[in-house]
């Protein structure tokens, strides 16, 4: 009787481990059919932040955007915190204000936004801040506003930029040439009006002896993609006044520019300093059409973002500016090629 216990027992214990050694074996074919079919691909692994920011910026920036918030992802990955890309549609009837809205509403851990000067987003960084949101402003700065922190440029060491650069185009004495800067006219603080203004002074003051340079600046509508091309194009209709060199301060409008020129058949006959990178950028460059083009270093802009926030959650005190470097590139420069 003992025996035949004994025996009905190990059929039992060879029958439950038969049928784990069984399922283990479904489990793995079952898995490697969803993994050869690609069912599987990004759920390996299954990653919980402590914070979640949002970084809320304008689509006319769009290539310089998209490199700032993969550095400033990483940044943020390595404090363990997530960050979320809102960018505005140029097209969209969503404002900035809106997409601050929606950030505070979700109640974030941090905004880092691109302040334009729009209607009522100083309103919106007070009312953050009032609900215990840092909000980190980028290339533009709110210094009457809630916000901790702005990382962007030297307007005065920018304009000295551009003023080295004409001066070592300007050798001869008897130079005659007219220069127009696009400036867009949602620049709240005004501070391509002062990159501008210090630009123009640097390079009146280098003008040789016997040399006549007209330097003027245009309004240019960032908000609205077809108002920026008939103000651009105004500039360009009559050949015999167009300027001779023109400078633009975002992407949109350089592609814009570049756009007219060829459509008036005007290239090479404009100079064009651009703003980063496009396609057309990088076409405009290697042609000669576009003579250079300002680099804004997009590893610092996303590190120094990240870094005011966590700073300001860490001890609740942070750096109140970040300056980035920015540089001038060329024909056979470095970093200028697209990736």
């Amino acid at each position: 009787m003992k025996k035949k216990i004994s025996r009905y027992r190990t059929l039992i214990i060879f029958g439950i481990v038969f049928t784990i050694l069984l399922s283990g074996i479904f489990y793995w074919v079952y898995r490697g059919i969803l993994k050869n079919a690609g069912l599987l691909e990004g759920k390996e692994e299954t990653v919980i932040f402590d914070k979640h920011y949002v970084m809320i910026v304008d689509g006319s920036y769009a290539d310089y955007w998209n490199d700032v918030y993969t550095v400033a992802s990483e940044a943020a990955a390595e404090n363990n915190a997530y960050i979320e890309l809102k960018m505005r549609d140029m097209d969209s009837d969503y404002t900035m204000s809106d997409l601050m809205n929606k950030s505070i509403y979700s109640k974030v851990d941090g905004i880092i936004l691109q302040y334009t000067g729009e209607s009522g987003l100083d309103t919106k960084i007070d009312e953050a801040a009032k609900e215990g949101i840092p909000v980190v402003t980028l290339l533009n700065d709110a210094p009457e506003t809630g916000r901790i922190s702005y990382v962007g440029i030297n307007a005065y060491s920018l304009g000295q930029i551009y003023s080295d650069f004409f001066a070592g185009i300007f050798t001869g004495d008897d130079r005659s040439d007219n220069i127009v800067f696009f400036i867009t006219d949602s620049d709240p603080s005004r501070n391509q009006q002062q990159i501008f203004n210090q630009a123009r002074a640097g390079i009146l003051s280098r003008v040789p002896a016997g040399g006549h340079i007209s330097i003027s600046s245009v309004e240019v509508p960032a908000d609205q993609l077809f108002s920026a091309s008939e103000v651009i194009r105004s500039n360009f209709k009559y050949s015999e006044k167009c300027p001779d060199y023109v400078v633009c301060f975002d992407t949109a409008t350089t592609d814009i520019v570049y756009q007219a020129l060829l459509d008036y058949n005007l290239l090479g006959d404009v100079k064009v300093l651009g703003y980063y990178t496009s396609d057309t950028i990088v076409k405009g460059i290697e042609d000669e059409n576009v003579i250079a083009t300002l680099m804004l270093d997009t590893h610092d802009m996303g590190r120094y973002a990240v870094e005011a926030l966590v700073d300001y959650g860490t001890d609740g005190y942070n750096n109140a500016y970040y300056t980035i470097p920015s540089k001038l590139v060329k024909k056979g420069d470095t970093g200028i090629a697209q990736e």
